[in-house]
């Protein structure tokens, strides 16, 4: 700039003076982050810095396309290289970045400006840390889906008796804000694997379905025992599964919970999920009292073994079906005939029904449904056995009835007696029948070895049958499971076979049964045929064939 001065005789004065303008603001970058990047089977991936610019950060001064981008700001980073071992040392396939955006600049080290190239540093010219700076903060994920770099974080979901636990939500929550940032739910074989997890995070796991699942009144055998010292409960898991209002204790208040489920007065149990989630790392300070256990497992590296221990609450016996894969056994060792006396009805009469049972020996406890067609329960009394209306449930069309103790029962008399109000006219032994029905409760009885017995409901019968007899398969036709119920003099081997028309065999099932009344139950999956089907019991050399009629 050149000043001249004059004054008003002419004379003349200058003064010059050099200065310079600079650009001394920052550009305003504006990122975008990158969450979906596929890992090559190279095991490495080449990212730009100017893949993370929105395409909207700006200077004042310089145009978008002269603008330079960076992985650093004290150096020029146009690039980076994100391979296995970047993961590794970064803990985690995703990674947070510093976006880096750079001005023209100023030529402070006068070492002359040249014309920049578009997205490129000129080294000959203006440097980088003549350049104004500033960065944003953004994140890149690498996806890592073919396991190039190892087989991320996951583990596996069973019960205490290694049994696989299906249909398990696995969430991942960060713990700081609490969000669930991703969740899987195990199939069959219990498994969970979380590709690309965040570190730093809290895994948990949660089923919360069919709570009547492995629950029965030997499980009330096996808890009363508990309470009364006789048998303990010898694992903290049994302690956790006893626990139904979720008290953190084993309570005759348990004893409640379960029965009302088991008699279908609940449907699931109020005061805590179906299934609990233990840890598997974790370690029972007191294994007799369990609480408060570990639900949560803090994960800090990509590996496997994450596990989690799934304890089926109200099942201390341990029949849970935890997968669709297992196989459930329930080996009936024999018929615990109930009977009663037949009886005409009539609409609007009260009805006394005394039940007896015919081999009521060494019995631990009993629970089944019984169908009440026509008839309406407004009492029970005890006989024998101490059974009131905390022992029965009582639905439309039927009862349910649940009764255990924790030492072995036998009686000959009258175990209790039912009153009902008939609402029709009928036969008795037409009205009343017990049934398995899975919905309410099914039928079972234990006798001192807790071997399952199956209840079934007799009219007028006062003494083991002398005779060989094989009877009609009920429910005829059936679809889902059938029982066949045969009669033999005395205890010995027996043989179920059955075939179809052709004389193929589908299925054999032979065993020791006991003399009098038994059963064999045939389910759905024992074959695949339908349509009309024979089956035959031999036993020593009796032998008897029937038909009987399956439908899809």
């Amino acid at each position: 700039v050149l000043w001249s001065v004059e004054d008003g005789c002419g004379n003349l004065s200058t003064c010059e003076y050099l200065f310079r303008l600079e650009d001394c603001k920052k550009p305003t970058p504006i990122c975008v982050g990158l969450s979906s990047v596929v890992m090559p089977s190279s095991g490495s991936v080449t990212i730009w810095a100017a893949d993370f610019d929105s395409g909207s950060s700006v200077d004042d001064c310089t145009t978008h396309d002269y603008l330079l981008f960076s992985f650093s700001g004290t150096t020029y980073q146009p690039s980076r290289v994100f391979d296995c071992d970047a993961i590794e040392a970064n803990g985690s396939p995703s990674f947070l970045l510093e976006i880096w955006v750079a001005d023209e600049g100023n030529d402070l080290n006068c070492s002359g400006r040249t014309l920049p190239l578009v997205g490129v540093l000129d080294t000959t010219g203006i440097q980088w840390n003549e350049r104004n700076k500033d960065f944003c903060t953004t994140f890149i994920v690498i996806d890592d889906n073919e396991l190039v770099c190892g087989d991320g974080a996951g583990g596996v979901i069973e019960t205490e008796d290694q049994e696989s636990v299906e249909l398990v939500t696995v969430n991942l929550t960060n713990p700081a804000t609490g969000e669930i940032v991703s969740s899987y739910m195990t199939t069959e074989n219990g498994l969970f694997h979380f590709v690309n997890p965040l570190l730093g995070y809290e895994m948990t796991s949660a089923r919360n379905d069919d709570h009547k699942n492995g629950v029965s009144t030997l499980d009330l055998v096996k808890i009363q025992k508990h309470l009364l010292g006789i048998q303990l409960l010898d694992s903290p898991y049994k302690l956790i599964a006893a626990d139904a209002n979720n008290s953190e204790s084993v309570s005759a208040l348990d004893l409640v919970e379960i029965r009302k489920l088991v008699l279908g007065l609940y449907t699931e149990f109020p005061q805590t999920e179906s299934w609990r989630f233990v840890a598997g790392n974790f370690t029972f300070a007191d294994p007799t009292h369990p609480w408060p256990f570990k639900e949560i497992v803090d994960v800090q590296a990509l590996t496997m073994g994450h596990d989690f221990v799934g304890v089926k609450i109200g099942d201390v016996n341990g029949n849970v079906v935890a997968n669709a894969a297992q196989v459930q056994v329930r080996n009936v060792k024999g018929v615990l005939e109930f009977f009663t006396d037949v009886q005409t009805v009539v609409s609007g009469q009260s009805v006394n029904v005394p039940v007896r049972a015919k081999n009521f020996a060494n019995i631990l406890g009993y629970q089944f449904t019984m169908n009440t067609t026509g008839l309406t329960l407004i009492d029970v009394e005890a006989g024998a056995l101490d059974m009131t209306a905390e022992n029965i449930g009582v639905h439309n069309g039927a009862i349910t009835l649940s009764w255990n103790k924790v030492s072995p029962v036998s009686s000959n008399d009258v175990l209790f007696t039912l009153t009902f109000v008939a609402t029709e006219n009928g036969d008795l032994s037409k009205m009343l029948n017990i049934s398995n029905n899975a919905k309410l409760t099914e039928a079972e009885a234990y006798n001192a070895n807790e071997e399952i017995l199956e209840p079934v409901l007799r009219f007028n019968l006062t003494r083991v049958p002398l005779e060989f007899a094989l009877y009609q398969n009920e429910p005829n036709p059936w679809n889902g499971s059938t029982t066949i119920h045969f009669d033999i003099p005395e205890p010995g081997v027996a043989k179920l076979t059955v075939f179809d028309g052709t004389g193929r065999v589908l299925m054999v099932h032979e065993g020791e049964f006991n003399a009098g009344s038994n059963s064999i139950a045939i389910q759905k999956k024992d074959f695949s045929c339908a349509g009309v089907l024979y089956y035959r019991v031999d036993y020593d050399q009796y032998s008897a064939t029937k038909k009987m009629l399956r439908v899809e």
